[in-house]
This record gives C-alpha cells, structure tokens and sequence, in this order.
C-alpha cells in the first residue's frame, strides 16, 4: 500500500477536525523533535487562553496547525482537489 500523499493527509484532518501527536507531525511535515515543541507550545496557549485540551492534551484542532503554516482551509481544499 503507498503511502498517503501530503495534500490528500492534510484534507482528511481538516474535515475529522483533530489529530493526535503523530498525526500532528505528519501534518506540519516535520521531525519528531520539533512536532513535540509545537505541540507542547499549543498546549501552553491553549491553556494561557483559559480553555481546556481535548482528551487531557491527547488531542489538537487542525484549525491550530493550519494557521502555524500560513495555509488556509482554503488552500488546503485546493490542493486536495488539485492533486
């Protein structure tokens, strides 16, 4: 089975709404290492903002990463389509 294209992951955590750590890393296409600071500086303003993570912190909105990569949901469609 090949491996899921970048445009096509990205769209099908947008439309689910959230992603769990490993998703998260794939979705900012990065390393383990930097995926964690993000997702631990996310946590941080999540919780500076006074709201609650969901699941305990086990999961993220996609709405935080996308705005992280300066996409737009937009952008993120687009490519789906495109691809």
């Amino acid at each position: 089975m090949s491996e899921e294209r970048l445009e096509d992951f990205r769209y099908r955590m947008l439309i689910r709404g959230y992603m769990n750590k490993k998703e998260f890393q794939r979705f900012m296409d990065c390393g383990y290492k930097t995926a964690t600071k993000l997702w631990n500086r996310f946590l941080s303003d999540i919780e500076a903002e006074g709201l609650e993570c969901i699941g305990g912190g086990r999961f993220m909105l996609t709405k935080r990463a996308i705005g992280c990569l300066g996409l737009s949901e937009k952008k993120i469609i687009e490519a789906h389509e495109r691809a």
